[in-house]
């Protein structure tokens, strides 16, 4: 947080930029949509912007509406995203629903109001622990887990796949392999609650529904 303005500067390394949010909610979806952007199967964000203008009519009246997030997806797709604390998505979805269908009828722009709740805390530390492995991340250990995982029947603790480790590497170098798989999507959290139960040692993780390891879709 800088101390001129009070505003949360995120860091992205996909893009190599550092942007100016106007809070920690703002920076904290800012994560989560750059990660989720970052799983197979989809488009990467290629571009981040903040605050953003977008200008329309309700009748004969014109009207603005400031975006908080705007990102732009290697496929050429741009979503708009106005970030709201829980229970406040009511105040602006006629508004984005609007400029959704109006503004962006003709184009390959979206809208879309993102809550607090739909950003649930461990989904945010894992989007932040994804975005750190990609710098320190090493394919041979991440292949070394999934293999691990494969041997095991495609699920197992967490804690069994970061003991006796090949020579050379921690169990915090494990646990960075294992946030980077998770964030790619190619394992999954097995749990209830899915993406809204924090994830430890003791913590089930399996393969994604549709991998190659999969052993529902090998059955």
């Amino acid at each position: 947080m800088t101390t001129a303005s009070a505003r949360v500067v995120q860091t992205i390394p996909t893009t190599k930029t550092a942007h100016a949010t106007e809070s920690m909610l703002e920076a904290d979806a800012l994560l989560v949509l750059v990660a989720r952007s970052m799983r197979k199967g989809r488009s990467p964000v290629v571009r981040v912007q903040t605050q953003v203008l977008v200008k329309y009519t309700i009748g004969s009246v014109n009207k603005k509406h400031w975006f908080d997030l705007v990102l732009t997806y290697a496929d050429g797709r741009t979503g708009y995203y106005a970030i709201k604390k829980e229970g406040d998505g009511h105040l602006v979805e006629h508004e984005i629903e609007l400029i959704d269908n109006q503004v962006f009828a003709t184009s390959r722009c979206f809208a879309r109001y993102v809550t607090s709740d739909m950003l649930p805390k461990p989904q945010v530390n894992l989007a932040r622990e994804f975005m750190r492995s990609l710098e320190v991340s090493n394919s041979v250990l991440n292949n070394a887990i999934v293999t691990k995982l494969k041997a095991n029947g495609g699920r197992a603790t967490v804690h069994t796949l970061l003991t006796d480790l090949t020579a050379g590497y921690t169990y915090a170098d494990g646990w960075t392999a294992i946030h980077q798989l998770m964030g790619t999507g190619l394992i999954n959290h097995d749990h209830p609650s899915g993406g809204a139960a924090s994830i430890a040692a003791r913590s089930w993780v399996s393969f994604a529904k549709g991998q190659k390891h999969d052993t529902a879709r090998a059955a």
